[in-house]
């Protein structure tokens, strides 16, 4: 598996460095405008390699794309103090207006693996952009929520978070919503369990949609955790495992919503997002996946994407 990684900032250098740590990339590049950036990331990451599985590690220019089977963009512009998600998007917007054509013009067989926030509507850009196939291009969307999510649960019931299974799903934002009706440990529904008590999972929840933003505050920015979501992300594509995992893709008619990526269950396998899984999603959850559909509808129409 080849991978490029467009970015060479906290998330695309750590990426890097997961990825390093498992079998299934045998090439990295790192590609920034900052050349001396993405030089010395890849520098330090060379002086590593005696410790981890062999793998390529290279740097260079968007030519440096050609022949890769991943592209993961995690180039942006981080949110400012004062700045509103929809100035993040207007100011990522116009990056990737101008770097998926460069892109395009080297590589258009990759998957596409849009990281860079708001994600949501980044994907839905790059889909209409690139013109590729829907399930070509999809967004790490609420992987790592979902994995915050478990392991909570996993903790407050006592439980290995490998057998919790529950989604974060919607918008990677403020409008995304647990899906309680589908929530399991095992075989067993969340709600049949001694210590459930909606209460306390609801407070779980927000602590896991809200923590992103204590980790920031702690210490500048978050990006080891979710490099470890996008490395799970690129095995299940290595690997053609068909993993479900909740990315943010393009929707056509789910539960009615329709022409908007968002967080979704979707099987992930060589192809990219193969395809949705539906989801029997009870009344309020329906109506919290419109909330965040007109959220990230209302963001696309404002920045004249749709």
């Amino acid at each position: 598996m080849k991978v490029g990684i467009v970015g060479a900032g906290n998330v695309g250098a750590t990426i890097a460095y997961t990825l390093c740590m498992g079998s299934y990339a045998k090439d990295i590049v790192l590609v920034d405008r900052n050349v001396d950036k993405a030089h010395g990331e890849i520098l330090d990451l060379q002086h590593g390699l005696p410790f981890v599985p062999y793998v390529n590690l290279d740097y260079g220019s968007i030519e440096s794309l050609r022949g890769m089977d991943v592209i993961v963009f995690t180039a942006g512009i981080g949110r400012k103090p004062g700045e509103t998600r929809l100035d993040l998007a207007r100011n990522n917007l116009g990056l990737f207006n101008d770097l998926v054509p460069q892109v395009m013009r080297v590589n258009k067989s990759a998957i596409y693996l849009v990281v860079s926030n708001p994600v949501d509507v980044l994907t839905y850009a790059t889909l209409k952009l690139s013109g590729l196939p829907q399930g070509q291009v999809f967004g790490s969307g609420n992987v790592l929520d979902s994995a915050r999510f478990r392991s909570m649960l996993g903790a407050h019931f006592r439980i290995d978070p490998a057998n919790i299974h529950a989604y974060i799903l919607g918008e990677h934002g403020e409008s995304s919503f647990p899906v309680w009706s589908n929530a399991f440990a095992g075989c067993t529904p969340i709600k049949n369990l001694r210590a459930y008590d909606p209460e306390a999972l609801n407070a779980i929840f927000e602590g896991a949609r809200s923590v992103a933003q204590k980790v920031i505050e702690l210490k500048g920015a978050t990006y080891y955790a979710v490099s470890l979501g996008v490395s799970k992300i690129i095995q299940a594509i290595s690997l053609d495992q068909n993993r479900v995992m909740p990315v943010s893709c393009y929707l056509n008619d789910f539960g009615g919503v329709s022409d908007i990526c968002l967080s979704v269950p979707a099987v992930i396998n060589k192809t990219g997002a193969e395809r949705v899984l539906s989801l029997p999603l009870n009344e309020d959850e329906m109506g919290l996946l419109k909330t965040s559909a007109d959220r990230v509808g209302t963001a696309l129409g404002e920045l004249g994407i749709r």
